[in-house]
């Protein structure tokens, strides 16, 4: 390849090659000069002369020839090297998953520029890919120790192309999950082991495999909070739990037993608190001291089996009357409340039927209590309205007692209809459960409160009725006669109507006489007597 002939007009505006120039020309006149000077001194041989002329210019020619070579080489270095980068930036951002805008770039623009430019937008697109790559390595390690541990599927990701930033978010997003996972893990482990540990205690329970005893050991040991592993704890608390609440059901039902078995026993105050001192709580120990002391109750109940037995009647009589279940006269319902044949099935059918009233009353206490307010109001309205059939009521209104009679009357007339609405809903309720009335003394409770209207009403017109009667027997003049006797004559008392005349003093005349009561005017009288004795 042979160096061009080029003109001068491409150094044209180039100051540093004009300057280049100028300093070559200095250099190859003062060498030139120098070298002629010589060859002068040497003399004009033609021969030899034109060697070294042809040797001269050979020298010159070819050590430019291998600077242009030089120029050439490194012009083409900086070709290999814009291709080079231009093929490594197109990689990276293929790996990014995204396009390099590479039109910006001049085509006609210097070498060097062009190689500068490639180079950073290289460099930033690497250092972007190795930001990438290690986060996503992080964030995979990471994904992978926590999908172990907890026994979760891992995200699949490719790692070449890069995943995008939307990607690695989400990968990021399912990771903090799993991390938040993993703390509730720990927390629950650790609130379970806590809580085992106590109750526990509570059980006396003594640790049987490697499991249980991790557990229950206090050593903080490394525990596997793998899916399986945290059910195996899960259960493995319930499990206990469930037995500690068994135990202390038994304890209160045990309790409950030994209060009642106290009281049928009478036994003092300080010997039950003694006992309650001595074994508090909820404990193996507790409910063992219980069974004994059941036992042992028993074992004295046994041996007075007959006074046990007339207690609890007592006790049972209450109930039933308390349910409003029987009559005192009617006991069909349990014959051996009246047995004399005093065993231990005796024994036990009473605690059966009072067991079986409690938990009725339990069950209906609601219905029971609002029905015996219903029966007091009902009876202190009866008391009111016997009250008002006796007429000489009607003149004591001293206070105001009617007044306040009458207010009560208004009470008990709102209070008594909202009662009867309530048990009406509660005994619809009660029915539509057990497929049976609610009874009272072995009616229907609706038909009983019926029944006590009716036998109200009855009674109003049977005293209604009375009254009449009695007024029909009284007579306007013998009405009059009672009332007013006359004062004309005056009887001794025992002396039969004598005719004995004694003298009476004369009021004073005035211009108005003295008004008499006339039968008329009587059966105005008679007329009030009556209207009060009616209402």
């Amino acid at each position: 390849m042979e160096m061009e002939n080029l003109d001068l007009n491409i150094i044209e505006g180039h100051e540093w090659a004009q300057e280049l120039r100028k300093s070559l020309h200095d250099i190859t006149d003062r060498g030139f000069l120098n070298w002629c000077q010589i060859v002068l001194e040497l003399g004009e041989n033609e021969v030899e002369l034109e060697k070294w002329i042809g040797i001269f210019k050979g020298q010159i020619e070819e050590r430019f020839k291998e600077l242009w070579v030089d120029v050439m080489d490194m012009k083409a270095k900086v070709i290999d090297s814009i291709t080079e980068l231009l093929q490594t930036t197109q990689n990276y951002a293929r790996e990014l998953g995204s396009g390099e805008n590479l039109l910006d770039i001049n085509p006609d623009d210097k070498y060097y520029r062009v190689q500068k430019d490639l180079l950073k937008r290289a460099e930033r697109l690497e250092k972007i890919v190795q930001e990438r790559r290690q986060t996503l390595n992080e964030l995979l390690e990471k994904q992978t120790a926590l999908c172990t541990l907890l026994e979760k599927p891992p995200i699949s990701l490719q790692t070449s192309p890069l995943p995008s930033n939307d990607n690695i978010e989400k990968l990021q997003q399912y990771i903090d999950d799993l991390e938040q996972e993993k703390f509730n893990r720990e927390e629950c482990y650790i609130q379970l082991k806590q809580s085992i540990i106590e109750m526990s205690k509570q059980l006396d329970m003594v640790p049987k495999s490697d499991f249980e005893r991790n557990i229950l050991s206090d050593n903080k040991t490394n525990f596997d909070i793998s899916k399986s592993n945290m059910a195996h704890l899960q259960k493995y608390h319930d499990n206990m739990d469930k037995q500690l609440k068994s135990m202390r059901e038994e304890i209160d039902q045990l309790r409950k037993t030994v209060d009642d078995l106290w009281t049928i026993l009478e036994e003092s105050i300080t010997e039950r608190d003694s006992f309650h001192d001595r074994n508090p709580g909820y404990s193996i120990s507790t409910l063992k001291a219980l069974r004994d002391e059941v036992k042992r109750c028993e074992n004295l109940k046994k041996a007075n089996i007959k006074v046990f037995v007339e207690k609890l009647r007592t006790e049972l009589h209450s109930l039933w009357k308390m349910c409003y279940h029987l009559n005192q006269e009617d006991l069909s319902d349990f014959p051996w409340f009246t047995s004399d044949f005093y065993t231990e099935d005796l024994l036990h059918y009473h605690e059966i039927e009072i067991n079986k009233w409690r938990s009725f009353y339990c069950q209906n206490e609601e219905l029971i209590k609002l029905f015996a307010e219903h029966e007091k109001l009902w009876n202190n309205l009866l008391q009111m309205e016997n009250k008002d059939n006796d007429g000489l009521n009607r003149y004591k209104n001293r206070g105001g007692q009617l007044l306040r009679e009458e207010k009560e009357r208004n009470k008990l007339s709102k209070k008594i209809p909202q009662i009867e609405e309530k048990l009406r809903s509660l005994a619809f309720d009660y029915e539509e459960y057990h497929g049976s009335s609610f009874q009272i003394f072995g009616t229907p409770i609706l038909e009983y409160i019926d029944n006590l209207h009716l036998q109200r009403d009855q009674n109003r017109k049977i005293k209604l009725s009375a009254k009449k009667q009695k007024l029909q027997d009284v007579t306007p003049a013998k009405s009059c006669l009672s009332l007013f006797p006359s004062s004309s004559r005056l009887v001794t008392p025992g002396t039969g109507g004598s005719t004995i005349k004694r003298k009476l003093i004369k009021p004073q005349t005035t211009s108005k006489k003295a008004r008499i009561d006339t039968p008329k005017q009587c059966g105005k009288i008679h007329f009030f007597m009556y209207f009060n004795l009616y209402f």
